[in-house]
């Protein structure tokens, strides 16, 4: 390594989708010549899922791999095979023609700046997108080899993202409406009867992120209590390792709340209408990975579209009226939020629906226009929330940090090599107010990955131009 002063992986984009031509180049800087087997690349894709558990008073840790793509160049020197036939022709060797085989192995790259240029093809299939969870990851990678006879071989990694699979909202079996209605009735006081009825057409049940989701609400409150719809979005995220031989299948999953809606208070004998075309913008979308069902052994994950009713107590119900009455007369929408602090709640209707998290928008005839960009997940669910100690770089506090320097070191971010992003949809106008923001913040913006991990100053001009290569030396 003392001879390589700079290697560097470069590729012509960091999102690609399945089928597309993935070209990059490799940059080599020697100091002086040195021998080498040769220069080799590899492309892969591989799942990975790993957790403890805990099984009679023993910790285990349970793990497995599932390779997606394996695909290997030479970009200098000679093939491996025409070295192994040459030794496999040989029966009985000397030392010192042993020694001219592997000098006839090694050839000699001179000194000076190298590019080597190489290309791969995706494969055109249903491929998962990339992953990053605490317990399982799906990551895409170029992995370039520098093999050296006489060293340890320098070798470095350029993760890039995936989007996939191909999911279309314009399939025939996602545009059929789903339907669902249930009634309860309920004991009321005084020796009454009271009824709660819930309609909910969902229009079409798949959806990119930025979109928001068609919902058509009907709800009837017929007792003497007020009551609240809440909408959520459940993402389910399921890790399974099957060992087979007739071993038991490790199944861990993981529930986190990707979206929550609430409406306002239905009073007592009245009822609630809400369409699509006036429904609250807080039923938008986040940023979320696609669905995956079927298309890795490892890793499965889906989303349930959850509605409830919830109802308020009793006792709270005259100071709840007046509060209500109040707002009402004053011409005061009431914000679509939760109970308040003093009055809890209670489900007295459910229902689930499932909802696909599509890669490829609902397009219609005369629609608006929108564009296609690539976000980071949000942190509120799984496949948020971590981020690999490998892809980190920052100060590491190692405990002898005196309180007034710790203020100091509080302002410090961390910059982050590699993070997925994902498909999301923005409108017109959501695109005209980003390009305002960006132009009134100045040219010293990172775009795509580095937006929300690190802002671009002077100071830390070649932090940042590390974490736009985000290739990871061995």
């Amino acid at each position: 390594m003392d001879s390589i002063n700079s290697f560097d992986i470069r590729l012509e984009k960091d999102v690609y989708y399945p089928g597309e031509p993935l070209n990059g180049v490799v940059i080599i800087d020697l100091m002086e010549p040195i021998k080498l087997r040769g220069i080799r690349v590899f492309l892969r894709g591989r799942a990975r899922v790993q957790w403890k558990v805990l099984k009679s008073g023993e910790s285990k840790t349970l793990k497995d791999d599932q390779y997606l793509l394996d695909d290997k160049a030479l970009l200098w020197g000679r093939e491996r095979q025409q070295h192994q036939q040459t030794f496999d022709e040989l029966d009985e060797t000397t030392s010192i023609e042993s020694d001219l085989i592997q000098q006839q192995q090694t050839q000699i790259l001179p000194k000076g700046l190298h590019e080597l240029a190489f290309n791969f093809s995706l494969p055109p299939t249903q491929l998962p997108c990339s992953l990053e969870t605490k317990a399982g990851t799906i990551r895409y990678y170029v992995k370039v080899l520098v093999d050296m006879p006489y060293a340890s071989s320098p070798q470095g990694i350029k993760y890039f993202t995936l989007i996939g699979p191909h999911i279309d909202c314009l399939e025939e079996k996602y545009l059929s409406p789903l339907t669902g209605q249930d009634h309860k009735i309920r004991c009321q006081p005084c020796c009454r009867r009271g009824v709660v009825a819930l309609r909910v057409i969902l229009e079409r049940s798949a959806y990119c992120c930025g979109e928001q989701i068609k919902l058509n609400l009907h709800l009837e409150n017929r007792q003497e209590c007020p009551t609240q719809i809440c909408v959520k979005l459940i993402q389910n995220l399921e890790y399974r390792i099957d060992k087979g031989g007739g071993l038991p299948i490790e199944i861990k999953t993981i529930q986190s709340t990707a979206l929550e809606w609430k409406s306002q208070f239905i009073l007592k004998h009245s009822q609630l209408n809400i369409d699509p075309n006036n429904f609250d913008p807080l039923l938008q979308l986040p940023t979320l990975p696609p669905t995956m069902i079927g298309f890795c052994r490892l890793i499965q994950l889906y989303y349930i579209l959850k509605i409830n009713v919830n109802q308020c107590p009793y006792i709270k119900n005259q100071k709840l009226n007046k509060e209500t009455s109040t707002s009402n007369n004053n011409n005061i929408p009431l914000p679509p939020s939760s109970s308040p602090p003093s009055i809890s709640s209670e489900s007295c209707l459910e229902m689930d629906f499932p909802l696909t998290i599509a890669t490829v928008p609902f397009r219609e005839i005369h629609s608006q226009f929108y564009s296609v960009v690539y976000d980071f997940c949000g942190g509120h669910v799984e496949t948020g929330k971590y981020i690999s100690p490998e892809f980190r770089l920052g100060q590491v506090w190692d405990g002898r940090i005196q309180e007034n320097e710790n203020n100091n070191n509080l302002n410090i971010e961390e910059i982050v090599l590699y993070r997925p992003v994902y498909v999301k949809i923005i409108g017109e106008q959501q695109q005209t107010e980003k390009a305002l923001a960006s132009n009134s913040s100045g040219g010293g913006i990172c775009r795509r990955q580095s937006t929300r991990i690190v802002g671009c100053s002077n100071n830390n001009e070649n932090i940042l131009t590390k974490q736009k290569e985000g290739v990871i030396n061995i």
